[in-house]
């Protein structure tokens, strides 16, 4: 929100849809497709979801109907409010600790339910560097897990939820997304 504009949707669920779309240019791009054959990976499917806040209808739809059958998927990885720096709300006031500084944070919600995707990302995040935020695992509260859309798809062997709303609490990645300004 700037002044008397709402950019209603632009981080949630906007800036997770966008990542998904940027995976799947890259995953399908000459180098993506040449490493994926080299690796002899399975077939990715890019998925984005509407309705969370109305129940995770979306997903649910999804798992009951599923494109491929649920037992042959690897992973399901949900993107959720990336762009923007979590800050405390009204909603987390008293239940979590939100450290000054979250520009370099990345929330992991479901890593312990997932041990080889936790293993995962914390071996490559040796790459990468950011600040791997596990609590929303650790405490119940919020029930952060089970209200996003990863919740539906749970019966897969892995599956991992990056960031947060005001619902499920913000994440940090950058750059940060600017309504105002072109990223183009």
């Amino acid at each position: 929100m700037s002044g008397s504009e709402i950019w209603h949707g632009a981080d949630d669920n906007g800036s997770g849809t966008v990542g998904v779309v940027a995976l799947a240019h890259a995953f399908a791009c000459k180098r993506g497709r040449e490493r994926r054959a080299k690796d002899q990976s399975g077939p990715i499917l890019f998925v984005v979801f509407a309705a969370e806040e109305r129940g995770l209808l979306g997903s649910f739809y999804l798992a009951a109907h599923p494109l491929r059958p649920l037992d042959t998927t690897r992973a399901m990885i949900n993107f959720d409010m990336i762009g923007r720096n979590e800050t405390e709300s009204e909603q987390t006031k008293g239940l979590i600790d939100v450290p000054a500084d979250t520009t370099n944070r990345l929330n992991l919600i479901g890593a312990l339910y997932s041990p080889d995707y936790n293993r995962t990302v914390r071996e490559e995040n040796k790459y990468v560097g950011l600040d791997l935020d596990d609590r929303f695992d650790h405490e119940a509260a919020l029930n952060v897990f089970f209200r996003s859309d990863q919740f539906s798809l749970s019966c897969c062997r892995t599956f991992q939820h990056f960031g947060g709303s005001p619902a499920f609490i913000p994440t940090t990645t950058t750059p940060r997304i600017r309504p105002t300004e072109s990223t183009t």
